[in-house]
């Protein structure tokens, strides 16, 4: 016998109201994020917009040094270090005092990371010829937590994933065993797009996580 994993959303604390969270440094390049980033230590950018769609406020918060080269920020931004822009710009304010306690959350995230770990799969997954199919425990109309549990090696043998047999309200868990994470830029992570509020990859494992593309 095994209890319902969650009853309610899962509470990624003060990470939830970012796009990107990051502990340590972090480094972006060709790209942008819809809504904010958060950076513990130091971060830089390339060709890169932060907060495009100006969701969050503040759309930028680094601990530590902060550069960007070629882009933006949307909105208001908290910097604790240098700030270094090179024809790029801040549209809001800019203070010094940074609003986020990353020790207290990175502890809340390492604890619920490991909790989500051990769930036991609800669904199944099927590999045939690359594309990665999720088959969830059944539509019901309620909202459940789907959970998947997949080895590296499956996670890298799937350039192509889809869900079928949830609910569209449903949580859905990938939990992505490995050191080395790769999404990879041949990959197509469409299938999961009409999901991608409700999608959590815990990688619990990983030590580096390389992000090619975008990923629903």
């Amino acid at each position: 016998f095994s209890a319902p994993a969650f009853a309610v959303p899962i509470n990624l604390g003060e990470a939830s109201d970012f796009n990107v969270f990051a502990f340590g440094d972090y480094a972006g390049a060709n790209s942008d994020t819809w809504g904010g980033i958060a950076v513990e230590g130091d971060a830089s950018f390339k060709s890169f917009g932060i907060n495009s769609h100006n969701i969050d406020d503040p759309g930028l918060v680094v601990g530590g040094n902060f550069s960007l080269q070629n882009g933006q920020v949307y909105g208001n931004a908290e910097i604790g270090g240098t700030t270094t822009l090179n024809s790029a710009g801040i549209t809001g304010n800019q203070s010094s005092s940074v609003s986020v306690d990353f020790g207290t959350t990175k502890t809340h995230l390492d604890a619920l990371s490991t909790q989500l770990s051990g769930l036991s799969a609800t669904g199944t997954q099927n590999n045939a010829y690359g594309t990665m199919t999720f088959s969830g425990s059944g539509q019901n109309g309620s909202s459940d937590v789907q959970v998947f549990n997949l080895s590296n090696q499956e996670f890298v043998d799937g350039k192509g994933f889809q869900l079928n047999n949830v609910d569209s309200n449903d949580t859905i868990i990938l939990n992505v065993a490995g050191s080395h994470i790769n999404f990879g830029a041949a990959w197509t992570y469409s299938g999961l797009q009409s999901y991608a509020e409700n999608i959590l990859f815990n990688l619990y494992e990983a030590t580096s996580v390389n992000l090619s593309k975008e990923i629903w």
